[in-house]
C-alpha cells in the first residue's frame, strides 16, 4: 500500500474502538484518514497501524467535545510517522 493511500483496515478498527468508548467518528464534524500502511520494517505486530488507531481515537474524542463548542474539523494520521519514533526508540537499546 502506498503511504499516500488511505489505510481502511485502520479505519475500521478506529470505528470499533469509538464504538466501545461510546464515541463516534461521526462526532468530529469533519473527514478522518489514516494513511500508509505496516510493516515498514520486519514485525508480526503492526505497530504503526495499533499507535495511529490508538491517537486517533483520542483525537475523535478532543474533536467531538471541540464540535459541541465550536465546529467540526478534519483530522489525519499517518503510521509511517508513529513508526519512525519507535525504530529511533529502539535505536537506543
Amino acid at each position: 500500500m502506498d503511504t499516500a493511500q488511505i489505510n481502511t483496515r485502520a479505519l475500521e478498527a478506529l470505528t470499533q474502538l469509538t464504538m466501545q468508548l461510546g464515541l463516534s467518528v461521526d462526532d468530529t464534524g469533519g473527514s478522518i484518514s489514516i494513511s500508509g500502511s505496516d510493516p515498514i520494517f520486519p514485525s508480526a505486530v503492526r505497530l504503526g497501524e495499533a499507535l495511529a488507531v490508538a491517537s486517533m481515537a483520542q483525537a475523535v474524542g478532543i474533536a467531538a467535545i471541540w464540535r459541541e463548542k465550536t465546529y467540526g474539523q478534519a483530522i489525519k494520521e499517518n503510521t509511517v510517522f508513529n513508526q519512525s519514533g519507535l525504530i529511533e526508540y529502539f535505536r537506543n537499546f
